[in-house]
């Protein structure tokens, strides 16, 4: 993966959404996590956490598949835009967590994945760091390039913790965030195991 990899890192916070594979829970309750967890997800425009830009995220989960959709900017309204990921997983869920209480491994591996430069810093870096360009294709500002074949993006794996807490109004998804806690979510070992600090509100 490489340069992919390391590019993506410069303008992503994918580590804090990602999910893990096994067999630690009943199929009874594994459909309930995943009936509890579907539909739209939302979350506000807000600092990222390097305080270098901002971020607004959406998830969309629809059986066992998890749609992500980031959008950078520089401003506190998201509406000056730097860059937009779009994130397609499959979604595995593993054993049950004792903490936080209610919490769920999961797996999530990239099935899809579509980026749009909106800044032309942003641009010169993909195009500087060789991001899916050995075809001869290069990025440009404005234009949706579909990253889905590109070597080593069906490698990517993201493993973290989740919860629902559909007592609140709305409800509340939370996933595990590998950054706050200094965890590395491309790693089954490294997932993050207490903290959940990415909230999403039920739309």
């Amino acid at each position: 993966m490489g340069s992919l990899s390391k590019s993506l890192c410069l303008v992503s916070i994918i580590g804090s959404v990602a999910v893990v594979g096994g067999c630690g829970k009943k199929e009874s309750e594994t459909k309930s996590v995943l009936e509890q967890s579907a539909g739209t997800w939302v979350q506000a425009c807000h600092a990222t956490a390097d305080g270098s830009s901002y971020i607004k995220q959406d998830v969309v989960i629809s059986g066992d598949s998890l749609s992500l959709n980031q959008t950078y900017a520089t401003d506190s309204t998201c509406e000056t835009l730097l860059l937009e990921q779009k994130f397609v997983f499959a979604m595995t869920l593993g054993a049950a967590v004792s903490q936080p209480s209610g919490s769920t491994e999961l797996t999530a591996k990239v099935t899809s994945l579509k980026i749009t430069s909106h800044d032309d810093a942003v641009t010169t870096v993909y195009n500087n760091g060789g991001v899916c360009t050995s075809d001869g294709s290069t990025w440009t500002t404005g234009v949706e390039r579909d990253l889905s074949s590109c070597d080593g993006v069906g490698n990517i794996n993201q493993y973290t913790i989740i919860s629902v807490d559909d007592t609140k109004s709305p409800a509340e998804l939370w996933l595990g965030d590998c950054d706050q806690e200094g965890r590395d979510c491309s790693v089954p070992e490294k997932r993050p195991t207490q903290n959940q600090g990415t909230r999403f509100l039920k739309q």
